[in-house]
């Protein structure tokens, strides 16, 4: 998990300053406004990650996997077809109009996206501040120390 979201994390950041330095030579406002907006929902989530991966002990460890899926596969689809929508000029030439299609399933990124939130708002936290991985593995330390 701390791998997936420093490496969204980092590629944010050299995405950004790529779009910030290049880009805006090369595409349209519009497109520069719907690629910056892939970019800051890529780092907000690339951050959201980071801080479930960091809460692991006090996550429900089966809500956290959702989580983590959620967030990983939300944020691939929404800001990833952001970026295609963005830099379809760029990438397919005269043929850019013919992908347009694309937007249709960044909203699907979007509802994963929310989904991870709702998940972690509703399910994520663990009421007695431990995860199961980490009740089981108390009890086991526990169970050990009263064998020995």
């Amino acid at each position: 998990m701390i791998q997936t979201g420093a490496a969204l994390a980092g590629i944010s950041v050299a995405l950004g300053a790529i779009g910030a330095h290049l880009l805006k030579d090369f595409i349209n406002e519009q497109a520069l406004e719907t690629y910056q907006t892939a970019v800051r929902y890529q780092f907000y989530h690339a951050i959201a990650i980071l801080v479930v991966s960091s809460m692991l002990r006090r996550l429900d460890p089966k809500f956290t996997r959702t989580i983590y899926r959620l967030f990983t596969y939300g944020t691939i689809i929404f800001s990833g077809s952001l970026y295609i929508l963005a830099l379809r000029s760029l990438i397919f030439g005269n043929f850019a109009d013919t992908v347009i299609y694309i937007g249709g399933i960044t909203p699907i990124g979007g509802i994963l996206l929310i989904s991870g939130w709702a998940f972690l708002a509703v399910k994520g936290y663990s009421k007695s501040g431990y995860g199961e991985g980490t009740k089981r593995a108390i009890k086991n330390y526990s169970d050990d120390k009263e064998n020995a």
